[in-house]
């Protein structure tokens, strides 16, 4: 998709269409197709996923997994049960809480164990190799106990108080979602991959990447600038950003790579110098500028299917984004050609 895209954008460079020369920047953040991630719906998602491929297994290879059980019936009552709790609390309802997830991590804990001996009974039967779909469903199953330890282990810490804690897991079916809170006022934090989009005169999106974690914009700005460059070569001479990309060392950098107006406000009080600098017209007029690339988010989001990632998984979320920006430049082009 990034082939595709870059050999558009290409096709309208030798045209004329667009000449690169101006590019505005800004990050949004893509969710992911995910249920709002709580400890105890992990838990109960956990304990679905894993009976479920080990009752497969069972069917699939006879004599295996006598002693698996399935617990989906008691952990969907103790879970329900928990949501009941949740909405009528009033406050003094943390030893009933407490006790629901301390069910739920003790069911799963059964069944991440009656799933290791699913496993362990397969790795005996080297005689009889599986066939394809039971060496599929193996690794599934080796994936999903995997994933619910670690979602047992972040729940025990967080009970035990420890609410930081790095890497932390929202989602069974796509662990590398990230909780990414966005600094605006009434947002709530949004569970997906953070996106930096570069785009340049006539609304063409020239660069785009899907960022893992939530890295700092000061951090983002060398990397979009390349990707724009690698396209148009020289003739970037204006680059127009919020106050998240600024950084002296940024300004600096962008000047000594030949852009002769670098708009980007600076964080917190400000002298007179440089106050005087940010009041000059092409400054303002480029801070306008930029200002367009809000309304190109809210597009590829309404239109262009950039608000949810139906794919899940690093690599899914890069084709769906890529799908996306790619449509975009196309009806795009179409318009201006």
């Amino acid at each position: 998709m990034r082939t595709l895209n870059d050999t558009l954008v290409g096709k309208l460079k030798e045209g004329k269409v667009v000449r690169g020369r101006k590019l505005r920047i800004d990050t949004t953040v893509v969710e992911s197709d995910i249920h709002h991630p709580t400890d105890t719906g992990l838990l109960n998602d956990g304990i679905r996923v894993i009976t479920r491929v080990g009752s497969k297994l069972k069917k699939a290879v006879p004599g295996i997994g006598s002693r698996f059980v399935k617990h989906t019936r008691k952990a969907k009552k103790v879970y329900l049960g928990l949501m009941k709790v949740m909405k009528g609390r009033t406050g003094n309802d943390d030893t009933t809480l407490k006790k629901a997830r301390d069910k739920l991590v003790k069911i799963t804990g059964e069944v991440i164990a009656d799933g290791r001996a699913v496993q362990a009974e397969l790795g005996l039967l080297k005689d009889k190799p599986p066939l394809a779909k039971t060496k599929k469903l193996s690794q599934q199953l080796g994936e999903w106990i995997e994933v619910a330890e670690k979602v047992v282990w972040q729940t025990k810490e967080v009970m035990a108080g420890n609410l930081h804690l790095p890497r932390r897991i929202v989602s069974l079916f796509d662990v590398d979602a990230r909780p990414i809170k966005r600094s605006k006022a009434r947002t709530d934090t949004e569970f997906g991959r953070k996106v930096l989009l570069g785009e340049t005169d006539h609304g063409i999106i020239t660069t785009h990447q899907v960022l893992q974690d939530n890295p700092s914009d000061t951090a983002l700005l060398k990397s979009v600038i390349k990707g724009h460059k690698h396209l148009f070569r020289k003739r970037l001479k204006a680059v127009a950003g919020d106050r998240g990309f600024y950084s002296q060392a940024n300004e600096d950098w962008l000047k000594d790579s030949g852009v002769k107006q670098v708009s980007i406000p600076k964080r917190g009080k400000i002298n007179g110098e440089r106050r005087a600098y940010q009041k000059r017209s092409w400054f303002k007029r480029l801070q306008r500028f930029r200002a367009g690339i809000e309304a190109r988010i809210s597009l590829l989001k309404r239109k262009f299917g950039l608000k949810r990632s139906l794919m899940r998984g690093s690599p899914g979320v890069n084709i769906w984004v890529g799908q996306g920006i790619f449509a975009h430049n196309l009806w795009q082009a179409a318009r201006i050609a």
